[in-house]
């Protein structure tokens, strides 16, 4: 459900090309698989694969959740989060927060 949100939101506001980056390695394999999956999951990635469809360019890979904490702590906070909530321009003290320590940590390691 996710990952079929995370193409369709940007295709629907006009993006031609688009990086997809993901934690969950055995859902980013799964996506860029040429393969059947007859799995539970199967007809979930098969959604998703038919979505990456609607780009010109669209590239899936898979970023540690070790290396992309601003990533990892917002997906943490979309699981207490109880609305749909989207941000283009603007994004909230929480997120600034966010990303601030991130930059931090990168320029001082």
């Amino acid at each position: 459900m996710a990952t079929s949100k995370a193409l369709l939101f940007p295709s629907q506001i006009g993006f031609q090309d688009i990086i997809l980056e993901g934690d969950a390695l055995g859902v980013v394999n799964r996506l860029c698989s040429k393969e059947d999956d007859f799995s539970n999951v199967g007809n979930i990635m098969e959604e998703g694969r038919v979505l990456t469809r609607l780009f010109n360019i669209c590239c899936i890979q898979h970023i540690s959740k070790d290396v992309n904490k601003v990533t990892h702590r917002l997906a943490k906070l979309g699981v207490n989060c109880h609305e749909e909530s989207i941000w283009v321009k603007e994004y909230s003290s929480e997120i600034h927060e966010i990303i601030l320590v991130d930059v931090s940590r990168s320029v001082f390691n």
